[in-house]
């Protein structure tokens, strides 16, 4: 629709302000559908260590609610800060203003207008008015610039009145219905920039879409195959887990988790070249990553390289003051290097923070053997199983049960 050039029927400078009600529901509608669109990779994820459907809705319910808290109110705060800052929409008989920090749009430089209902905002805003995207077309040396308007940010009737003054002061008509394109001169100008405005709209969108859609395909991928050879691994099927491992690399070749995994799987098959390689590339990828240091020192103590170990799990100590293996670690290190004394604080600080775990206390009664507290060891090793550890462990079990036999006691 074509209409003649007049002047504005604003005679006074007057805003429309961003609507925190609308903000509001626009938070909540991007949190629901962010929360179920990110939950996906992890309920595919957490497939292989759920083994009931009560546990997998509950965990899987945890999660879309722990990222929706988060997203909304990050999201619903972004957007009440940008509102105060911005302040609205100025309207004033020389022009418009986007924000209060926007240049000044002249009435004149304005020669056209389109809005364009988008129902699938709506739906996913939880709107009960139709989102409608206002697009000015602007005249800018020569060139027809496009600026945007949304209604989500709105109250739907003063948007409505925005819209209208818009058309008035810029085209001279107010428009039957708001779902419209009206220019002032050189229409087919504005419908070109009108048409290149929807094709980049739908480009980004598509693209978005691809991209969403490879995200969640990738990390739920990974994460599927990294928790299938924790399983595996769990069960000392070590090669099979190794085999999942590179499954989930090859998805992810930087994921240093699963390179922790597949060190350690490795290390189990006695492959100890490769796992000190993997653990040193986690390492580089994840500095922090404690489970790397305590099985990188796994290879120096196998190496009797206890300075280095011990100096690589005092790093980890500060970066995890109440981790489990590096307490074990240390513990052995300092027995080797002759510490009894730090040995056992370092047990007793294990076993303080697992007092029942079969293998902190199996590891812990070795300890105590060595620097001849009997009764002590064969305390913590009163009611432990075979079945309890992981398979390299009974052997060790065996042995200190024999140590305490040479030494004169029964274990009941």
């Amino acid at each position: 629709m074509s209409m003649d050039a007049t002047c504005s029927v604003v005679d006074k400078e007057y805003v429309t302000p961003f609507d925190l009600m609308a903000m509001t529901r626009l938070a909540l509608g991007t949190a629901i559908l962010v929360s179920t669109v990110l939950c996906i990779p992890d309920a595919i994820a957490i497939l292989p260590s759920t083994h009931s459907t009560f546990a997998f809705i509950t965990r899987v319910s945890g999660i879309w609610l722990s990222v929706f808290v988060q997203w909304y109110l990050a999201f619903l705060g972004i957007l009440h800060i940008a509102a105060i800052i911005n302040r609205g929409v100025v309207i004033g008989p020389s022009g418009i203003k986007l924000s209060r920090f926007s240049k000044l749009i002249p009435w004149s430089q304005i020669i056209g207008f389109g809005a364009d209902a988008r129902p699938l905002a709506t739906r996913l805003t939880l709107n009960a008015q139709p989102a409608i995207k206002l697009q000015l077309y602007v005249t800018q040396k020569s060139s027809i610039k496009t600026k945007n308007l949304d209604s989500l940010f709105f109250e739907p009737a003063a948007f409505i009145s925005l819209v209208n003054a818009i058309s008035s002061s810029s085209c001279g008509a107010v428009p039957d219905s708001i779902q419209v394109v009206l220019t002032r001169s050189d229409s087919e100008s504005v419908k070109t920039a009108y048409r290149k405005s929807n094709t980049r709209s739908k480009l980004v969108t598509a693209y978005i879409a691809i991209m969403l859609v490879l995200f969640t395909a990738r990390g739920a991928a990974r994460n599927y195959f990294y928790n299938m050879a924790g399983q595996s691994f769990n069960k000392s099927d070590y090669l099979e887990g190794k085999r999942l491992c590179e499954f989930s690399l090859a998805v992810d070749g930087t994921y240093p988790y699963a390179l922790d995994r597949l060190a350690r799987c490795e290390y189990r098959l006695q492959d100890y070249v490769s796992a000190e390689k993997h653990w040193k590339k986690a390492l580089q990828m994840k500095p922090d990553l404690v489970s790397a240091k305590v099985g990188l020192s796994n290879i120096y103590i196998q190496r009797r390289q206890f300075d280095s170990a011990k100096s690589l799990l005092k790093t980890a100590l500060r970066l995890d003051p109440q981790d489990i293996p590096v307490h074990l670690n240390l513990g052995y290190v300092s027995m080797q290097m002759g510490d009894a004394a730090e040995s056992l604080i370092y047990f007793k600080k294990a076993l303080q923070f697992a007092p029942s775990n079969a293998t902190v206390k199996l590891l812990s009664a070795q300890a105590y053997l060595e620097v001849g507290a009997n009764a002590t060891a064969k305390e913590l090793l009163r009611g432990i199983k075979s079945t309890d550890l992981e398979l390299h462990n009974r052997t060790t079990l065996s042995r200190v049960k024999e140590m305490l036999l040479a030494r004169g006691e029964r274990i009941e």
